[in-house]
């Protein structure tokens, strides 16, 4: 059985309060379960609960960061919520497409690949068959959207409010 994250883990997402960090934990774990269950040939079975899942827990996490928002009246909360919202918009689009028999992307050439993990580039040829079987050209469209949006978001996005939610007492 393969065991090998799709998004690895790191300090440097830490932003410091406790309960986010936690979350973001939680929508990356969520990403490797259905990575994992694709390297094991498990994802047809996983999938759509897989989705589900995430759509929900996206949703739960979003909510908890503007409520937060709200409450200390963060000055740049409408430009946070807009990016919350097209993640949102775009796992629908994957959830419609999947759930209406759409499971056919195109191909992504080569030249999009740079940016994946070692572990994606070929544990087992695993690119190659992401690329072209049916549900594997879903799945690789699926999680290179959200392990790219994710450490984005995380990475650089989150990290703007901060220091705003820290000099307000959260933790």
């Amino acid at each position: 059985m393969l065991d090998i994250d799709f998004i690895q883990w790191s300090n440097k997402y830490l932003i410091g309060i406790k309960t986010i960090d936690d979350q973001h934990k939680t929508l990356l774990e969520m990403a490797n379960v259905m990575y994992r269950a694709y390297l094991n040939n498990k994802h047809h079975e996983i999938l759509e609960s897989s989705l589900s899942k995430l759509t929900e827990y996206i949703k739960f996490h979003f909510k908890y960061e503007e409520d937060l928002f709200e409450k200390y009246q963060y000055p740049n909360k409408d430009k946070h919520i807009l990016e919350h919202r097209f993640f949102e918009n775009e796992i629908s689009k994957f959830s419609e497409k999947y759930f209406a028999g759409e499971k056919e992307f195109p191909i992504i050439g080569e030249n999009k690949r740079k940016d994946l993990p070692e572990s994606m580039k070929n544990p087992e040829d695993a690119l190659q068959s992401l690329a072209t079987g049916k549900t594997g050209s879903f799945i690789y469209a699926l999680l290179t959207f959200v392990r790219k949006w994710i450490l984005n978001h995380i990475g650089k996005v989150d990290k703007n409010y901060v220091e705003f939610l820290l000099s307000n007492g959260i933790r």
